[in-house]
């Protein structure tokens, strides 16, 4: 059975009767939002809306209209095809709900009206195509995933108002017969507020700027809490692209300073801070293409292996104790090329740093330790950059040593020289993957070098020098109890200038002249004390003093000095060396020597610093490694300012997007575009030289030709003797 009817039909046709006039002509029939409708909707006691009035009317539906005319003896006008609830054509269905225009003008007659200015610009960002549905039906609507935030900031720009509008439907009608060419409907996401949103377009905007129509509630002067709006879509990309380069704080600085006016709210579109940074966050993994949901990092560097834009620049990844090394082909061919310009100039800054990376998670779920990066950097032309990196949880002898190595078996040639900090694990790993021999052997062979001991010649051969990194160990110095406990300056500045005269001697006979002044002038109390074969302790502050002052860092390339050096290694040496190495037994000697008093004075020494002295001489046990006296050309200080520039440009640079720690295998990739590029660079600058200058020159020898020539044919002759010797010996063995 069906439902009974909300109005009878006798009722409607009574009401049609009386406003008869309106509806006699077909061509003069009112349109849908003229107010007979709403007239008539009232009369009916609100049983029917204005827009089920219009429909049941204009479409005859129950004869409605037709029993009306008859009885008043009127001829009944011409039907018209009948709009249907489900039928739409090109031009909107102005039966669809949505089209209730009667409702709409009714609930926004109280509201607010409001008359923003939409740009040409603006409504070109916001406007649609044509949308078909499966049923058939077309319809035009604004453009999906934009028009939201486009129209809401056109919106809160011009009436500044704090609610934060979420818009439930459009509609776009491109009948003439409709009223309103676009209507919008929404409200405030507060749930206190909930203030209604209706903008009206009239017609359609043509050429040039338009005003809409706004009804809404003026909620300025009442309290409103604070409500953002959902940063998604397009514009989540965007922030999080401006984010990722300006900053998030900036970012948020710019918009407010564009969108706020003093005194005022900051409006719902700026996004809080934690939704920006996760919105750069998003658009950084994309950049980089890490997949958030894959968060074994290991497993993501070792799949880094096969991927063809990283192949060749992963050479080793390990998870227990983590550990990476990695660089590109372009690094590594760079770097060669470096080399062969270079020649003996060639030389290598490794170092390492932390607090880059995040702890990475292991199979068991436990974090590793702290994790460092370690680089290798070259520096030409001005130029610094790395040429090898590793990620490393580990910092021992073992692994540096094996990084190195590996290095080395993808073909990278060894540099003559190499600078390190005091760390004894890093000096171990570049001397037994460079030179095949530990710190302590290579200190050894230099000082059999730099003395012209004939036990040189059976010694390693050295292929890279090792040289300290001379300014931390001066801050390593400076931070001695001795030199805290000091109240002079003037001592400790002029002990710290003995110390870089030291750093500075070219020749053995330079340095042990310097050290034995110190000893000297630190060691005893008065200063008119007379050394026995040796000067008085004012005598010697006076040469040191006047060394301090000329500064001259490098000495005249005399054979006659290196002829008399052969007499530095005496037989004394050779006695305490039996139960210590050599060089500490020559350095012993000379402060023993520094003791040896022929006449005791009574004037006090005002520079005596004998703690300094004691704590001293074991570091200049180690003195091949920090001075220059071992290298067989004369060559300044060493400095490690090239590692630590190119730390500096990666954590302000490189990284200067990131906030924060980042992700092992993104850090990996952002390192590997960085270095590819410092290659290209580097390898631009290297071919322009070599063309127009052509390979450095040899640095000056500290030796004539003639007798560096002379060394290097007996080092082969003694070397082949001792070959043939431990043959002979094997032989009678046998």
């Amino acid at each position: 059975m069906a439902p009974h009817a909300k109005v009878a039909v006798e009722d409607v046709v009574a009401v049609i009767k009386k406003h008869i006039d309106h509806f006699t002509e077909r061509s003069n029939f009112p349109i849908s939002s003229h107010i007979i409708w709403k007239t008539m909707s009232k009369e009916l006691k609100n049983k029917w809306t204005p827009y089920n009035v219009y429909v049941n009317v204009s479409n005859n539906r129950r004869k409605v209209l037709a029993i009306a005319c008859d009885e008043l003896g009127i001829p009944f006008p011409e039907e018209v095809k009948n709009v249907s609830l489900h039928k739409s054509t090109f031009e909107d269905s102005v039966t669809d709900p949505f089209n209730e225009v009667f409702e709409l003008h009714e609930e926004s007659a109280d509201l607010d009206e409001f008359k923003v200015r939409v740009t040409a610009a603006e409504w070109m960002s916001i406007q649609g195509d044509e949308k078909t549905y499966n049923d058939g039906r077309t319809h035009t609507t604004l453009r999906s995933g934009t028009w939201t935030d486009e129209l809401f900031e056109i919106i809160q720009r011009q009436t500044n108002l704090p609610c934060c509008f979420h818009f439930d439907k459009h509609k776009i009608s491109r009948s003439g017969k409709a009223t309103h060419y676009l209507i919008v409907t929404g409200h405030c996401a507060s749930k206190q507020c909930n203030n209604p949103l209706y903008c009206y377009l009239d017609e359609e905007p043509e050429e040039g700027d338009f005003f809409m129509t706004i009804r809404t509630q003026n909620t300025l002067s009442t309290k409103h809490e604070d409500v953002k709006r959902q940063l998604r879509g397009e514009r989540r990309k965007k922030v999080g692209e401006e984010a990722f380069y300006k900053g998030c704080r900036n970012y948020m600085k710019v918009q407010m300073k564009e969108k706020t006016k003093f005194g005022g709210r900051v409006p719902p579109q700026i996004p809080k801070l934690d939704t920006i940074r996760q919105a750069k966050k998003e658009f950084s993994n994309d950049l980089y293409g890490i997949e958030p949901e894959k968060k074994n990092v290991v497993e993501n560097l070792v799949m880094m292996r096969y991927d063809s834009k990283y192949h060749g620049c992963i050479h080793q990844v390990v998870e227990d104790k983590f550990f990476v090394s990695f660089s590109t082909p372009q690094q590594l061919h760079a770097y060669n090329q470096y080399c062969k310009i270079s020649r003996n100039y060639s030389s290598i800054s490794v170092d390492g740093t932390g607090s880059l990376v995040h702890k990475v998670e292991c199979y068991n779920k436990t974090l590793s330790g702290h994790i460092f990066l370690y680089s290798i950097v070259i520096n030409f032309d001005g130029f610094s950059g790395s040429i090898h990196d590793m990620l490393t949880e580990l910092q021992d002898t073992d692994t540096l040593s094996l990084w190195i190595k590996k290095w080395q078996h993808m073909g990278a040639l060894k540099p003559k020289q190499a600078v390190c900090d005091s760390s004894r694990a890093l000096m171990n790993a570049l001397c037994l993957a460079l030179n095949f021999q530990t710190v302590k052997v290579y200190n050894e062979t230099c000082f059999l070098y730099g003395s012209r001991h004939k036990e040189f010649y059976y010694r390693p051969q050295i292929f890279t020098y090792l040289r300290l990194d001379v300014a931390h160990l001066q801050v390593q110095v400076r931070r001695w109890t001795c030199f805290k406990l000091m109240r002079f300056a003037k001592v400790r500045h002029f002990f710290m200038h003995c110390f870089s005269l030291m750093i500075d001697a070219q020749t053995l006979e330079e340095f042990k002249a310097i050290l034995s002044f110190t000893c000297i002038v630190g060691g005893h109390e008065n200063q008119d004390t007379v050394i026995k074969n040796g000067p008085s302790v004012l005598e010697a502050r006076k040469e040191l003093e006047k060394k301090i002052a000329e500064r001259d860092y490098f000495v005249e390339n005399k054979e006659e000095q290196w002829n008399r050096e052969e007499d530095l290694y005496d037989e004394s040496v050779e006695k305490q060396s039996n139960e210590q190495s050599r060089v500490k037994a020559w350095i012993n000697i000379i402060y023993e020597n520094s003791l040896k008093i022929s006449h005791e004075g009574s004037e006090p020494n005002p520079f005596y610093f004998k703690d300094f002295i004691v704590i001293f001489i074991p570091l200049a046990v180690e003195f091949c490694l920090w001075s220059s006296v071992p290298l067989p050309y004369t060559r300044g200080q060493a400095t490690p300012s090239y590692s630590e520039g190119h730390f500096s440009d990666v954590k302000n640079r490189v990284l200067k997007n990131f906030s924060g720690l980042v992700r092992a295998d993104k850090f990996v990739k952002i390192m590997l575009d960085n270095g590819s590029t410092s290659a290209t660079l580097l390898h631009s600058k290297l071919k322009v030289f070599h063309e127009n200058e052509g390979p450095c020159p040899s640095p000056l020898p500290k030796e004539s030709p003639q007798s560096q020539k002379e060394i290097s044919h007996s080092i082969k002759y003694l070397r082949k003797l001792s070959v043939s010797h431990l043959y002979l010996q094997r032989q009678k063995s046998q």
